[in-house]
């Protein structure tokens, strides 16, 4: 396998166990508990939502939790028509653990968690899809209410670390050198604007 297909699997782990993390860390929960709560909430939705949106919404995932997403879906048999206990109790049944985990409380956590790794709105065509009963499970969009595309500070942060990742990366390989000039020239002018921001 070529190192960049090494580079893609190392991303998208590190992506989600950043998922799980953050999940457990805003649940109190354990990260094997976080990921059976995200796992039963992604795929009841999946479950719930029209083909083509299902597939858009799946697009979004990192490439571990799109395959978990994508796991044991039979398209043809979507979308499931569920009142807002039948959703619940659907997720329920999809958190195998011994201990108890209120499906309200973690669809409402794992939809926070989209929010703030998904582009903006995308939760908010989700929510405009399902019917009224199922809307009031899900919080409201961080990007509403005149936010515009606003970041939240979670994606700040990550977008933050990314960046300091990719010039430790950078440093060290020198990848910045291996690219052509006209790439190496746009990078020089949005960090000399991101320069002058900060002063």
């Amino acid at each position: 396998m070529s190192e960049q297909g090494l580079e893609v699997l190392d991303s998208t782990y590190h992506k989600t166990q950043e998922w799980i993390g953050q999940l457990a860390e805003n649940s109190h929960l354990e990260k094997g508990d976080a990921y059976k709560a995200l796992r039963a909430v992604l795929l009841t939705l999946r479950d719930r939502l029209p083909i083509q949106e299902a597939i858009h919404f799946g697009a979004q995932l990192p490439m571990l939790i799109r395959g978990l997403y994508y796991d044991g879906w039979k398209p043809s048999e979507t979308p499931i028509k569920m009142s807002r206990e039948q959703f619940l109790e659907a997720i329920k049944e999809k958190i195998v653990t011994d201990r108890f985990m209120d499906p309200v409380r973690m669809t409402h956590d794992v939809v926070v968690l989209l929010q703030d790794h998904m582009s903006p709105g995308e939760m908010s065509n989700v929510k405009q899809i399902l019917p009224k009963e199922l809307r009031t499970l899900l919080p409201d969009s961080a990007n509403q209410n005149g936010a515009g595309n606003m970041a939240t500070a979670n994606q700040k942060r990550a977008a933050r670390k990314n960046i300091k990742k990719a010039a430790r990366t950078a440093k060290k390989k020198r990848t910045v050198a291996h690219l052509p000039k006209r790439t190496r020239t746009a990078l020089g002018k949005e960090g000399a604007k991101a320069a002058k921001k900060k002063r």
